[in-house]
């Protein structure tokens, strides 16, 4: 007899595949529930819907559609405004006269929203990183949408993901009157742990699991060989190197590319390596601003070294995992793919602008191959590092990893009363 009852899982809060680190949530995150729950049907709410309808065509717009994205002044402004008026209404309705959300909606993408949290049992957040001061302006829309799940009666779970920087009282504020009453937060790190804490939620609803990312396989049966990037098979060791734009938020050194360039000629033998760029954001139309960064570093570099780039295509986690799989070390400013390189074990170094990617590599015990974007001049004796001691790091990340997985599997444990009974 099947112990299993059907249960219907949203997610509130996909991006878009075409970028990796996203796929890379979307992917696994499904698999934890499809490992919790084998029988879970799971429909999605993403930014992109077409995009992620490739792989799971039960997918529509989020709440809130694409929010203002490739509006000017003028339309974002409307736009906020409509909003904010259709979440205020939303919200004197909960305290007042009760009616159904779905008459007090402005348009489809509000409508068809609702009508799927109508449908679920359970409701998940996978959005990584909404939760912080430097996304202010976007946060109150998405903590209505988990405040309105929850008022709607139903089951909300914060899947693995980083919060903070919060330090803006408001923004604490509103974040624990919004979460106040969820089923459970999961952080992603430490830090972040620490953080719901510190605002006040209450323990047993808190707790600390490493990123989904980690459960990403490689398909065995399907080749996909690093070196058909290169006209010139040989025997070089490959590199691969994630370049990415930093968002507007962060400030890094203006020269940022030009030292990277520097730090790799310092130490790095173009006889015995060969370098692969590997932008991890894509777009559909045209070329992504991490494409054209990595780019420009392949003018730079391809004057001292053989080098190549990925394909200005969407690729889809499990073949991006597994190119990564094939090189010999790999650098990366950006967090998913450097959890795919190491849950293959690859040595990574981690360029961090963010707490959540060095939290990520404190987690499985690679605090010493973090360097911080103000301390870009350290690159080099990292790389020198990985290049003496390939193979103990290796094994290093492997042991870790294995550890950190356990966290996953425990926090199956604690979910199977929400997503089975």
């Amino acid at each position: 007899m099947n112990k299993f009852k059907k249960k219907n899982v949203l997610i509130l809060d996909s991006f878009s595949s075409i970028h990796v680190g996203n796929g890379v949530l979307i992917d696994n995150s499904i698999k934890l529930i499809k490992e919790i729950n084998p029988v879970a049907k799971v429909c999605m709410l993403s930014m992109d819907p077409d995009t992620n309808k490739e792989k799971y065509p039960d997918t529509d717009y989020t709440m809130f559609g694409v929010f203002w994205r490739n509006k000017g002044v003028l339309l974002k402004f409307f736009w906020i405004l409509s909003n904010s008026i259709f979440v205020l209404l939303q919200i004197i309705n909960q305290y007042t006269i009760k009616i159904s959300p779905k008459k007090l909606t402005f348009n489809v993408y509000q409508k068809r929203a609702f009508e799927r949290i109508e449908q679920s049992d359970i409701c998940v957040s996978i959005i990584g990183e909404a939760i912080n001061d430097n996304f202010y302006q976007a946060l109150y829309f998405w903590l209505f949408n988990y405040w309105i799940t929850i008022r709607m009666g139903k089951k909300f779970v914060l899947f693995p993901q980083s919060i903070g920087p919060l330090n803006n009282t408001l923004n604490k504020f509103f974040v624990f009157q919004a979460l106040k009453n969820a089923d459970f937060l999961i952080a992603r790190d430490h830090d972040s742990y620490d953080k719901l804490l510190d605002l006040g939620f209450k323990k047993e609803k808190v707790i600390y699991s490493v990123d989904v990312g980690l459960l990403q396989d490689v398909d065995s049966s399907i080749s996909y060989p690093i070196n058909e990037y290169f006209s010139d098979n040989n025997s070089k060791k490959i590199v691969g190197l994630t370049l990415s734009k930093f968002p507007g938020e962060i400030e890094g050194p203006e020269n940022y590319l030009d030292i990277i360039v520097d730090e790799l000629k310092n130490v790095l033998d173009p006889i015995v390596y060969k370098i692969l760029l590997m932008p991890s954001n894509y777009i559909r139309d045209g070329e992504s601003a991490d494409y054209r960064i990595c780019s420009k570093a392949l003018q730079k570099l391809e004057r001292t070294y053989e080098v190549s780039i990925l394909t200005n295509r969407v690729y889809f986690p499990i073949e991006y995992t597994s190119i990564l799989s094939q090189l010999h070390f790999f650098i990366s400013t950006r967090m998913h793919v450097t959890i795919l390189a190491c849950s293959q074990s690859i040595p990574t170094i981690a360029i961090s602008s963010q707490h959540k990617i060095a939290g990520f590599m404190s987690n499985i015990g690679q605090e010493d191959f973090i360097v911080e974007l103000d301390k870009l001049k350290q690159l080099s004796q990292k790389i020198k590092n990985v290049i003496e001691n390939r193979q103990k790091i290796s094994d290093s990340i492997e042991c870790n990893v294995q550890k950190q997985k356990k966290t996953l599997i425990e926090i199956q444990e604690l979910l199977k009363p929400i997503f089975c009974d």
